[in-house]
């Protein structure tokens, strides 16, 4: 399932005017090693790193670092990601519909 999702974060990536060949090679050299496909395409297509010092009820964590910083993180990645996210949702439901609607799987 994480390499189908990595397929279609780098369709919304293209869809979305990002980095979708970094989004690719983000997700298939660091995202298997780590078992974060979908993380480091969002973070390859976006040109930024994610990861290091996290807080998960309330404790701290570090986990491994993915994507390559090519950007500063800045507000404007939030948006960047966020419409990424739907555009992904949103062509991974299109290919629903239309597996659906020439093979009646569903």
């Amino acid at each position: 399932p994480l390499i189908i999702c990595m397929f279609f974060v780098w369709i919304a990536s293209y869809i979305c005017k990002l980095d979708a060949k970094n989004s690719i090679k983000s997700a298939w050299n660091e995202g298997r090693a780590n078992k974060s496909i979908a993380e480091a395409s969002f973070a390859g297509s976006l040109g930024v790193q994610l990861g290091g010092l996290i807080y998960h009820n309330g404790l701290p964590k570090h986990k491994a670092y993915v994507g390559r910083q090519i950007n500063e993180l800045k507000p404007e990645h939030m948006q960047n990601a966020l419409r990424l996210m739907y555009v992904s949702s949103a062509v991974f439901l299109s290919t629903l519909v239309i597996i659906n609607y020439f093979w009646k799987v569903l």
